[in-house]
């Protein structure tokens, strides 16, 4: 591999701030190298002011903990220019992160004259390294060289650590409360295995992302990753969705279709609202969950899949099971292993890292800049319950985005029912149940009982209102 050593002093003397050369030197790399997973430290006065990593998730939210930092630092002060690391059952401190997923560590200094300043590290899972590998060394010398006279100024310092700080994301999901970090460690845990899953939550906290996250974690990676509805499917038409028909085997099967189950070989099928599903889809599903096998709607022969299960619902299964309304021996096969993704009142810490993530998404996708909510906001926000969770919070974001004239989004640019005093209050004496019911009415009230528009406002999608309206009992 020929790298462009020869025009690198001359690209980074184009670049005028430290971020500015960081992300360069980060993309370059990067796209320099095979690189499977690699991550890119830079420290100030042993602080870690800015971090980038390539496919490693997990790892980059332990590394960038202060004990870690502590260690990551000490480690390159007392390696040369180049280490390569071992990772066995001994390895202790930092390194404890990557041993039971790296064969070895590479780790490269990166020197502003004499001192260091970061280090970039490389996992390897095999016992060698691309033959490529040999070029990083004389990379970061060459990088070395060209950053020598960089000064990185106290007010650009306090920038690159609020944008360390900024970075925190497992695959789709945002967050760094500590009950976001069990649930990335139960993904990390079981992603590469077959085994059922059964993810657990609240309306809008994030489950179909993270049954894509599981998806693009496993060896199914490179499958198909397949949805299937339940809830919006007629008790008729569901068997035909998620088994499939043969042709003329009831009026409208004009040809053979192919069910979700055989879509989803190789790879995962989605189940959302799994609650819903009625007695005769919940045995079939049971069989297949056996035996792997399931017949078409108006078929003889017998179908085989291996697609990986994965279910998600906002019901409690068990009550329904105790209430005869949902197999127990489908619950007993589906939660195998059951994850329990938070509400937003759980990990209301998440609030600024969402409100940044979708608003810089609304930002790159319409080219408008709003670059954050203003502090009452911010403290209505704060109070808000949140029934319908983080879709809820994305639908509010998205209108005061469009609404707002100003770099901000202000209290006038917010839903009337967020700011009703009883909306803005948590009582302990409401269930959430309950406070979702009365979330759902006030905003079909607001709407003037149009349906779409109380859907678009709630940030759900129609089926699912309907849905509630019929569960809740809603007269509107």
């Amino acid at each position: 591999m020929k790298l462009k050593q020869d025009s690198l002093k001359d690209q980074l003397r184009t670049y005028t701030t430290s971020s500015s050369i960081f992300n360069f030197l980060f993309q370059d790399i990067i796209g320099s190298f095979p690189f499977e997973q690699a991550a890119l430290c830079i420290f100030e006065d042993d602080e870690l002011i800015w971090f980038r990593q390539h496919n490693l998730e997990k790892e980059a939210y332990l590394l960038t903990t202060t004990d870690h930092i502590f260690d990551i630092k000490k480690y390159l002060n007392n390696i040369e220019r180049k280490s390569t690391i071992l990772l066995n059952d001994s390895s202790e401190g930092f390194l404890e992160i990557f041993k039971n997923r790296f064969n070895q560590l590479l780790i490269y200094t990166i020197r502003r004259g004499e001192e260091i300043i970061g280090g970039f590290l490389v996992g390897v899972t095999g016992e060698k390294y691309p033959e490529e590998f040999r070029h990083i060394s004389s990379y970061f010398n060459e990088v070395s060289e060209a950053i020598r006279h960089k000064v990185i100024f106290k007010s650009e310092t306090k920038l690159l650590k609020e944008s360390c700080r900024r970075r925190f994301a497992f695959g789709s999901l945002v967050g760094k409360s500590p009950a976001m970090h069990k649930v990335y460690d139960m993904v990390e845990d079981i992603a590469g295995s077959d085994i059922s899953i059964l993810i657990e939550g609240e309306t809008g906290t994030g489950k179909e992302l993270l049954a894509k996250t599981i998806h693009t974690k496993s060896h199914r990676r490179n499958g198909p990753f397949v949805r299937a509805f339940c809830s919006a499917y007629t008790e008729s038409l569901i068997h035909s969705e998620l088994f499939g028909h043969e042709k003329g085997s009831f009026t409208g099967a004009s040809k053979q279709k192919k069910g979700r189950f055989e879509l989803a070989e190789n790879g995962t099928l989605f189940l959302d609202e799994i609650g819903e599903i009625n007695p005769a889809t919940q045995v079939l599903l049971l069989r297949f969950l056996e035996t792997k096998e399931f017949e078409r709607v108006g078929g003889e022969m017998t179908q085989t899949s291996n697609a990986r299960i994965v279910a998600a619902t906002n019901r409690d299964l068990q009550k329904r099971v105790q209430q005869g309304k949902f197999r127990q021996d489908l619950y007993f096969r589906l939660n195998a292993v059951t994850i329990t993704l938070p509400s937003l009142r759980e990990k209301i810490v998440d609030l600024p890292l969402l409100i940044k993530h979708f608003l810089h998404q609304f930002c790159r996708e319409n080219g408008k800049m709003v670059t954050g909510i203003s502090p009452e906001v911010m403290r209505v926000f704060e109070q808000y319950v949140w029934p319908g969770n983080v879709r809820e919070l994305k639908g509010v974001l998205e209108r005061g985005f469009f609404l707002t004239n100003h770099l901000q989004i202000e209290l006038e640019h917010l839903p009337s029912h967020l700011l009703e005093p009883e909306s803005n209050k948590e009582t302990i004496t409401n269930s959430p149940i309950e406070k979702e019911k009365e979330h759902i009415l006030s905003a079909l009230k607001q709407c003037g009982g149009n349906k779409k528009a109380t859907a678009q406002l709630l940030g759900i999608s129609r089926p699912t209102l309907y849905q509630k309206i019929k569960r809740f009992d809603l007269v509107c």
